[in-house]
């Protein structure tokens, strides 16, 4: 009994259908049933990813808050510390605006 290259094609694409056809459906129900664990999964790493974001932005807040009121706090103490000295009082001196000329005598011609 000889068979055909031809009968032979036929069955090999049908049995490459089945089994294709059963992979896609084999597949498609191991999606529908890891969905709702991948959706979860997803939420729950979504959501500490936006608990972990916004630690570091408060800490961050409050380190910079903090370094903000030492720095106010190191100029304040400066610019009391610079309140409290005081200049020398200047030398006296000849004012040139409200000097007069020393009166003299006029000179007589003789």
């Amino acid at each position: 009994m000889r068979k055909s290259k031809r009968f032979d094609r036929q069955i090999d694409d049908l049995l490459l259908t089945t089994a294709t056809t059963l992979g896609m459906i084999y597949a498609r129900r191991r999606v529908r049933r890891a969905a709702p664990k991948v959706l979860l999964g997803t939420g729950v790493l979504a959501a500490a990813g936006t608990a972990a974001v916004a630690t570091v932005v408060g800490i961050g807040t409050l380190g910079v808050g903090g370094a903000a009121a030492v720095w106010y706090r190191r100029r304040a103490n400066a610019t009391d510390a610079a309140n409290d000295w005081q200049a020398p009082a200047a030398a006296p001196r000849a004012s040139f605006v409200d000097s007069r000329p020393e009166e003299t005598t006029p000179i007589s011609a003789e």
